[in-house]
């Protein structure tokens, strides 16, 4: 059911700003202890991106940027796959997301995970500067 709603919010959100008006409650929902709640914020976060004219994003890019090191690797993982199109909306944080991404987070996480979050970055890295 989660999923679901997350997948209907995610649609709204590349339509047009009707979700945007929740961009707090996504904001307050990284600090939630589950992992899925965390990932599905950040989704509906930089799905909002293109409407974030108030520049919520731009001023709490750290907060968002910290979950590269999120405690569960499937957060990092999505939200590095995600950072090209928040870039693409918001180009103005491109030297930021580089800077995070180049500092790395593969080390932070268990060597099984590590190959999958290092090509995760690299592959995020090579979209994100292809489009400079």
């Amino acid at each position: 059911a989660g999923y679901a709603a997350l997948d209907r919010l995610l649609e709204m959100s590349r339509k047009s700003d009707a979700v945007y008006a929740c961009m707090d409650e996504f904001f307050a929902r990284l600090g939630c202890g589950s992992s899925y709640v965390r990932t599905r914020a950040l989704a509906l976060i930089v799905a909002n991106a293109p409407w974030d004219a108030a520049g919520h994003i731009d001023r709490r890019i750290g907060e968002i940027l910290s979950h590269l090191r999120d405690p569960r690797p499937v957060t990092a993982r999505r939200l590095i796959q995600d950072l090209p199109a928040l870039v693409r909306a918001k180009p103005a944080l491109r030297g930021a997301v580089l800077e995070a991404l180049r500092a790395g987070a593969a080390p932070f996480y268990a060597p099984s995970m590590r190959p999958l979050v290092a090509a995760d970055m690299e592959k995020a890295l090579r979209a994100i500067e292809a489009e400079a």
